[in-house]
């Protein structure tokens, strides 16, 4: 339940503000304009426009493009773990790497129990057989 904690805050964060900054998205870059597309979960607001207005304009440069230069559908762990600040380079626990690689197994992980339109469809009846979990109780369908 913890893991799920981190995802849907910083989800419910970004995910609704993209009329209120700007409801024609003139006092937007095209850069940023593009990074918000990509990180909006659902119905936007202002709240979720400005949180992620404010990580964008805050990042390095050099962290700017490597989101830029990751596929979209790649680039939610990286903002993810930076955002919620893994960037200690003395703890290994707190290395952004690190976040990045468990978050897209989670994500790769969970892909595999949902449809192209959005169905719910969980582990098939042989995973289930298997019953190879994680260390978080999650069933290992790989």
């Amino acid at each position: 339940m913890k893991r799920m904690r981190l995802p849907l805050t910083l989800g419910l964060l970004l995910a609704a503000a993209w009329p209120a900054a700007g409801a024609d998205g003139a006092s937007l870059s095209a850069e940023e304009r593009q990074v918000i597309e990509t990180l909006i979960i659902g119905t936007p607001t202002e709240r979720n426009i400005n949180a992620a207005l404010g990580f964008w304009r805050g990042a390095p440069e050099d962290l700017k493009q490597r989101i830029l230069a990751t596929p979209k559908e790649r680039r939610w762990p990286i903002v993810l773990c930076h955002y919620l600040g893994f960037d200690s380079p003395s703890v290994a626990a707190a290395r952004p790497e690190r976040c990045e690689e468990k978050v897209q197994a989670d994500i790769d992980r969970g892909a595999a129990s949902w449809s192209n339109d959005g169905q719910w469809v969980g582990p098939t009846d042989d995973c289930r057989a298997r019953n190879l979990r994680n260390e978080y109780g999650q069933l290992i369908c790989d």
